[in-house]
């Protein structure tokens, strides 16, 4: 009873710490009302044809010109990699807000991140030609299988912390951060699976 008791406390004191997809959209829904970004959202759905899904498209192209550029551009590697973030963020606030949110988004959204994902790490590995780094596109693929599979689209999404120090050029660091992260984090998030748990992250 005492260790059940303990063990709650440990894992109530772990989930302060711990960031959840929920908690994730909160925030940028928070950041993208404070913005006023609600009213573009509602003339783009009354104004325009735009809808969620083409603005998905357009991320997609925009993370297509980041992998192209990479190694090759720093500043404009950077300056599409932010882009990408803001628009990854919009186009998800938008089609929630407005009620426009659909299966074809869904899997354009979270196919787009996976082809990006893939090529950069791919033309990482092409570029620093260290054997390890090739296990990096096959651990993000089996992440990403791993979710689909379960349909855990809303509680995980394959670590990509990699792309957040590429913005500051630092390459090799976000390679063997990712090579750390995302095995130890996966693991956490399917431990707490496999024990009812939904911290996640």
């Amino acid at each position: 009873m005492v260790e059940a008791v303990v063990e709650a406390e440990v894992e109530a004191e772990l989930a302060k710490y711990m960031i959840t997809l929920l908690d994730i959209h909160r925030r940028k829904k928070k950041i993208f009302e404070r913005m006023g970004l609600g009213v573009l959202c509602d003339w783009l759905q009354k104004r325009t044809f735009i809808r969620p899904n083409h603005i998905t498209l357009i991320n997609l192209f925009v993370g297509v010109g980041a992998c192209v550029s990479l190694f090759n551009d720093l500043r404009l590697t950077s300056g599409l990699i932010i882009l990408m973030m803001l628009i990854d963020g919009f186009d998800g606030y938008y089609a929630v807000r407005n009620n426009l949110k659909t299966k074809t988004g869904e899997i354009l959204d979270h196919g787009g991140d996976l082809i990006i994902g893939v090529i950069m790490l791919i033309k990482s590995y092409w570029y620093f030609d260290e054997p390890w780094i090739i296990l990096l596109p096959i651990f993000f693929i089996g992440e990403w299988l791993l979710i689909w599979w379960n349909e855990w689209q809303e509680e995980k999404f394959p670590e990509r912390d990699f792309i957040y120090l590429f913005i500051f050029g630092w390459y090799w660091q976000g390679l063997v951060v990712q090579l750390v992260m995302q095995p130890m984090i996966l693991g956490y998030f399917l431990f707490n699976r496999m024990r009812g748990a939904k911290i996640g992250y």
